[in-house]
Parts: C-alpha cells; sequence; structure tokens
C-alpha cells in the first residue's frame, strides 16, 4: 500500500482500562526471584463502534482473547480482551494452576493476584463503559460480566467479581435502568435467581 493511499484504513476504537494489585500484594511472593521484575498488573479492552464523533456503541463481536504481553493460546470465552502479567505453562496455552502441579503454589497465588487486578480493571471497564457508550447499554454490558467462567483458569475472575459488585466498601456503579446509574447496594434485585447464582 502506497503512504498516501488511504482508501484501506480502517480505524478501531477501544476501551481500555488497567489496574496494579499493590494493595493486595504478599510482600513475600513479590520477594521471590522468579516475580522480582514483575507487577501484578491487568487490563481488559473492550471494542467500541464509532457512531458519531462523540457517540460509540459496544461490540459485542469481539472473541476474548487472554493476553500476557503477546497473545496466548487461550480464549477467555468474553466479548473482550484480557492482559496481565500471567504465570503460563511453557505451551502458553494456560495459565500454571494449583491442582496441575503443587510445586507452582506460588505460581498460582501468582495468577490469583493478577486476575484481582484483572476483576477491578473489568468493574472499572464497566463503569466507564456506561459513560462513553451510555446508560443504556447496560443490557448489553451484561454480557460482559464473567459469569460463569468456563475456563477453569480463569475461574478466580468470577469469583472475585461476584465478591466486589456486593462488597459494600467497594460500590461500583455498573447497574443502570437506562436514567441513572448505581452500585449493588442501590438496586432492587427482582431476579430471585440473582442471590443463588451469588452463593453457588
Amino acid at each position: 500500500m502506497k503512504k498516501n493511499d488511504t482508501s484501506s484504513v480502517t480505524e478501531e476504537y477501544w476501551l481500555w482500562s488497567a489496574v496494579t494489585a499493590f494493595n493486595e500484594i504478599d510482600k513475600e511472593l513479590l520477594g521471590l526471584n522468579e516475580f522480582r521484575s514483575f507487577t501484578p498488573c491487568g487490563s481488559v479492552c473492550f471494542g467500541l463502534d464509532k457512531k458519531s464523533d462523540d457517540q460509540y456503541s459496544i461490540r459485542t463481536d469481539v472473541k476474548g482473547v487472554v493476553y500476557c504481553f503477546l497473545p496466548t493460546s487461550m480464549d477467555s470465552g468474553l466479548p473482550f480482551h484480557i492482559n496481565g502479567c500471567f504465570a503460563l505453562h511453557t505451551d502458553r496455552r494456560r495459565l500454571l494452576q494449583k491442582f496441575v502441579d503443587d510445586r507452582n503454589k506460588r505460581q498460582f497465588e501468582w495468577n490469583d493476584l493478577v486476575l484481582k487486578a484483572v476483576c477491578k480493571a473489568l468493574l472499572l471497564g464497566l463503569e466507564n463503559a456506561l459513560t462513553v457508550c451510555g446508560l443504556h447499554s447496560f443490557e448489553i454490558l451484561k454480557s460482559f460480566w464473567p459469569i460463569p467462567i468456563k475456563s477453569p483458569s480463569l475461574k478466580a475472575l468470577e469469583t472475585t467479581f461476584l465478591s466486589s459488585i456486593i462488597d459494600p466498601l467497594k460500590s461500583y456503579a455498573i447497574f443502570s435502568d437506562g436514567k441513572q446509574v448505581g452500585c449493588f447496594q442501590q438496586c432492587w434485585i427482582l431476579n430471585v435467581d440473582f442471590p443463588k447464582t451469588i452463593q453457588d
């Protein structure tokens, strides 16, 4: 393509949220040689469609991939991308897990810490998406909730997400009736199965 040929240029828009889990760092874990040069950080990336100069809609056609700096061979099964400083198997097809090899206990704990950062990034991303795409986007954004998670490697993301949205000290404003936004504690839950979903 010639430099001055712009006919084939396409623009993509993404909503990116990133978090570090410094407040939850196990000092002993961070002191290990294998993690000393790393930061327990995580991020999510939502695809956007630009409708006009200052209006965007959320994309649901993104096939989420898990990244660890570069793409891994893991699909998240979610409509957004996940990036984190994970401890991976050498084939980059899955995260190190406790039940796979108990000798990797510290790597498993590290991955849980990174997934906590990913969860916070997801919650902030959902809040930001309601601002960027409009409060009417809540129905679409519910499909971005990691419930249930099919990948065993990412199961901690589901449990952390559920415990975070009901934590009164965190108050993530990810709920909306299309007119206003609020956190879990400000909502009336009319779906009788919702508490059971959280308990499970």
